[in-house]
């Protein structure tokens, strides 16, 4: 019993230390800000972590990881579970769509997109 606590204290304490090193160094973006989130879950964060700065096969490792997790809880809650995927995977691709089409409408800045105006042919103006 005090060999798991001990275990389980010295992986949290890692942890930190890992959050502070590395994931103060990023900031700003929504995205950022996701990234800094994702990897602060206690498993779901160690496993990511190892898949990004881990050993070349961690990365298969872990989408093994995500498989087997998907095919335990089909298992486990059967259709229901199915269900409620499906509709959350629906809402999160009709956001992705609207904040990947409307990016454009909160750029900041000057629009370097815009054409600029034609000139008047002929020397004629009105």
């Amino acid at each position: 019993m005090m060999r798991a606590l001990g275990s389980a204290i010295f992986a949290i304490d890692q942890f930190r230390v890992w959050n502070v090193d590395q994931i103060n160094a990023y900031s700003g973006s929504t995205m950022e800000t996701a990234a800094r989130v994702a990897l602060r879950v206690p498993v779901f964060g160690w496993f990511l972590k190892d898949a990004i700065h881990g050993a070349p096969d961690a990365k298969y490792y872990f989408m093994a990881n995500l498989a087997v997790c998907f095919i335990a809880m089909i298992y486990f809650f059967g259709y229901p579970f199915l269900i409620v995927y499906a509709l959350t995977a629906t809402a999160v691709a009709l956001v992705s769509l609207i904040i990947l089409t409307a990016s454009d409408m909160f750029r900041k800045g000057e629009d370097k997109d815009v054409a600029p105006k034609p000139a008047a042919r002929g020397g004629r103006t009105r």
